[in-house]
Order: structure tokens, then C-alpha cells, then sequence
């Protein structure tokens, strides 16, 4: 299935719900890439663990988006989980705007309830780029425009790409999440107060569970801050207060939560 190259969002900003039927991915996901390109703060289902309550993650995001966005194409009647994302957003109360991206039956329902909001139909625009302008000019949407993502390009092929001069990643595996190391002594737990990036939800994580750094040979390397349930790689544990090298690919665990390595030798 082809993969988006938007990422969605993560962070204590205002963001956009997007409810959309991957199985038309090839047309919806270059509306999200170019949303994506134009500052705008989105979150989609792309990425959720496996192993998680997939609807109870949906839910949170939903409860706490500031926008929800409802793109509307050919699967959306069979597509039981978009529907419901679109009657809990009116029953949340959330500000709706609909983009049909292509003209679909719908049941009376739904009409009814898509009616009431502000839509966008490609059908209307000439081009791809007046209908985006039409999506950006919705009041709406404005919260949840800034610039684009912090250290991450979207290429012609949909991946995403490091900025020049960001080398070294983690990559979040159940919110796939990109956490950029560009500092010296990167610590990451759970007290936000002292941490560059905090998981606050997680109590097996410690308050300063690890620091990554690069040293002078530009490799990286992880030191366990004596932390409670410790630093894992690849599943070996690792010695506490003792830099350890990462590698490209490799698999960190800080207490329940797991991380890929990524490191760009551009």
C-alpha cells in the first residue's frame, strides 16, 4: 500500500484531525503531503502500534485536535471507521470542513450532517493548486497552520527527509513520531522540566531515563542515567553510566517505550 510522506503530528500545538479512507491513498495523500508543505499541523491514523487500543488512540486524538478535517473520496460509505470518526467529531462538537476530493453517494445521514459545514470540492477548481489555496483560505484550519515541521522535507516520492545538517534521529514506534538529536547531552524521560524530550505518560520511564550524544568520532552513543528499568538495545541491556554506541537501524528501549535509530551519513 502506498505510504504517505506527510507525518503526522505530534506535539502540544493546535493540529487537525484528518479522517480519511487509506484504501485511496493515491488521492488523498498528496492533498496531506501538500497541507503538510504549507505549515498546517495534521494527525492521521498512519503508524499506531499494533500491539495498542487502536480506537482508544483515534479517540484521544480526536478529543483533542482543534479541527476536523473529513476528506471525502470513493470508499468513504464502506469505510465504517471513517464514518464513525465523522459522528463522534459532531458529537465532540469539533468545527468540521469537509473536502470532497471526489463527488460520492452518500446516506441521507450523513449528507445531512456534512451539509451543515463548510466543504471544499475539487470538482470546483481547475487545478490542484487553486483547490489547495481554497482549503487554506477555510477560517477553520488557521490554528493549526505554522511552518513546516521542524527538520523534516517532503520529497517528490513521498519520504520523508532530514534538513541538511540533521543527522541523528529516533523515530517513535508507536506514534512514529521523529525526535531530531541536534544538541549535545540530549536527555529524554519522563520529567519535561528537565528533559529535551519528555514522555510524561509513560511511568516506566524514569525522570532522566537516558542522554544521547555525539562524540568527537560523530558517532552516537546512549548512557543510561542509572534509570529504573533501564536502557535496551536491540534487547541487550545496557551498563548504566557508560556511553554505548548506536548504530543506524538499531532498536532502544527506555522502559515500555521503543525507539528506531536513525542516523543520515549523507
Amino acid at each position: 500500500m502506498i505510504k504517505c510522506g506527510a507525518a503526522p503530528y505530534e506535539g502540544k500545538e493546535e493540529y487537525m484531525f484528518v479522517s480519511c479512507c487509506r484504501e485511496d491513498g493515491e488521492t488523498v495523500f498528496p492533498l496531506l503531503e501538500s497541507l503538510a508543505k504549507k505549515g498546517y499541523r495534521i494527525w492521521y491514523d498512519e503508524g499506531i502500534n499494533p500491539g495498542s487500543d487502536r480506537s482508544e488512540i483515534i479517540d484521544e486524538y480526536l478529543e483533542r485536535c482543534a479541527v476536523f478535517l473529513a476528506v471525502i473520496t470513493g470508499s468513504l460509505p464502506d469505510s465504517h471507521s471513517c464514518r464513525r470518526e465523522i459522528n463522534r467529531a459532531f458529537l465532540q462538537g469539533k468545527p468540521v470542513v469537509s473536502v470532497f476530493l471526489e463527488e460520492t453517494p452518500l446516506s441521507a445521514g450523513m449528507e445531512m450532517q456534512l451539509s451543515s459545514v463548510r466543504s471544499v470540492h475539487r470538482k470546483d477548481y481547475g487545478d490542484s493548486e487553486s483547490f489547495l489555496e481554497a482549503i487554506c483560505r477555510e477560517e477553520a484550519l488557521e490554528p493549526c497552520k505554522g511552518t513546516l515541521s521542524e527538520g523534516v522535507l517532503i520529497d517528490k516520492d513521498r519520504t520523508v527527509k532530514r534538513a541538511e545538517g540533521c543527522r541523528y534521529m529516533l523515530v517513535r514506534k508507536i506514534t512514529k513520531e521523529r525526535i531530531y538529536l541536534e544538541k549535545p547531552d540530549f536527555r529524554v524521560g519522563r520529567k519535561a522540566e528537565v528533559c529535551d524530550y519528555a514522555i510524561e505518560d509513560d511511568r516506566t520511564v524514569s525522570r532522566i531515563h537516558a542522554v544521547f550524544n555525539v562524540a568527537e568520532d560523530k558517532e552516537l552513543y546512549v548512557l543510561d542515567n542509572n534509570s529504573l528499568n533501564r536502557v535496551y538495545i536491540n534487547g541487550r541491556k545496557i551498563e548504566p553510566m557508560e556511553n554505548t554506541q548506536l548504530h543506524d537501524g538499531d532498536e532502544i528501549r527506555l522502559g515500555n517505550e521503543r525507539f528506531d535509530v536513525v542516523i543520515d551519513r549523507d
